[in-house]
């Protein structure tokens, strides 16, 4: 018997099963996780007769796989924030009538809310490094301190885009940003470069806060470099762990444009375009309650769909019930 061709012949048939078996996970993620082409290419035909002018090129084939994210913010969460990014105790506290100032070590914090006291705007952060040198400030340091809107200025940087820097410079830039919100935010910071300028002294960044790859709506915050230090962190950002984790089905994107024909399909005029429809995280407040005597806001972030049309409308909804625009 010739053992060595029976070892190929068996070896042979188990790479054959593995090609096979691979295959076979291929075709199944594909059916899984994609909408099948001729599906997307009749709802485009569909669409269009119904008034919704919409092309094949705009409308995504992933299915959305993301969690539904439950959590809880508190007065007691700003505090544990000031404690950990500060690494000092929290020496004074000052209300305020849109929101709570805090001091520790060289820092000073401020949690931004409306007068109204919408939960909202409890995602509005500002902390600042008090020590560092204003010595030697340009152009974008000097007009942020003179209190030009940060808008403004956040605006600009974003249209300067990072084109024309090092990735080096902006690599270092992000590490920097990430470890230094990692002592408060477990696990991995997400957040992605939308606006990069360096100059001698310092770098400033902007950035938007992201999960499981998509982007928190408006989530968008200037920050501020010297000495390879944060001098200044300004904007709307979630910090911390969620209560709950949960995974649902989710309308697709082609679901969710009947949809949008379905309950909008009246505001969308003739001349107007889709031109593009994409997935993000969106912030909806649940209820407030009190937990011995101390205020708590229970809120959710869920994928959501935004639907951008050529004559500048927006229209957005929840990815859970579809025929629901998102609140935010």
């Amino acid at each position: 018997m010739n053992t060595k061709k029976i070892k190929t012949a068996i070896i042979v048939m188990l790479v054959i099963a593995n090609v096979f078996f691979i295959y076979n996970l291929y075709m199944l993620n594909e059916k899984t996780s994609k909408i099948p082409q001729q599906m997307i290419d009749d709802a485009v035909i569909i669409l269009n007769r119904n008034g919704l002018t919409v092309s094949r090129e705009a409308i995504p084939d992933t299915k959305p796989q993301n969690f539904i994210y439950e959590g809880v913010y508190s007065q007691e969460t700003f505090e544990e924030i000031v404690r950990s990014l500060s690494e000092s105790e929290i020496t004074n506290t000052y209300p305020m009538a849109e929101g709570r100032l805090y001091t520790a070590g060289e820092y000073s914090f401020e949690f931004g809310r409306s007068v109204i006291e919408d939960p909202l705007d409890y995602f509005t952060v500002n902390f600042s490094l008090d020590s560092a040198d204003s010595s030697g400030k340009n152009e974008v340091e000097a007009d942020y301190e003179d209190g030009e809107d940060l808008d403004i200025i956040t605006g600009n940087l974003i249209a300067a885009g990072i084109k024309g820097y090092k990735k080096v410079d902006i690599s270092r830039a992000e590490k920097l940003i990430a470890a230094f919100l990692k002592k408060y935010q477990p696990g991995t910071v997400e957040f992605e470069t939308v606006g990069f300028q360096k100059n001698a002294d310092s770098e400033y960044v902007i950035i938007r806060q992201k999960l499981e790859g998509l982007a928190f709506d408006s989530h968008i915050v200037f920050v501020e470099i010297s000495d390879k230090k944060i001098r200044s962190f300004s904007g709307k950002w979630f910090f911390g762990e969620f209560t709950e984790r949960l995974k649902m089905p989710l309308f697709d994107s082609v679901n969710i444009l009947f949809k949008c024909l379905e309950k909008d399909g009246n505001v969308i005029e003739e001349t107007e375009r889709l031109e593009k429809i994409e997935l993000y995280y969106s912030l909806v407040w649940h209820e407030k309650y009190n937990e011995n005597y101390r205020e708590k806001y229970k809120f959710y972030l869920i994928p959501s769909w935004r639907l951008n049309f050529d004559s500048g409308k927006e229209l957005l909804y929840s990815t859970i019930t579809g025929d629901k625009p998102v609140n935010n």
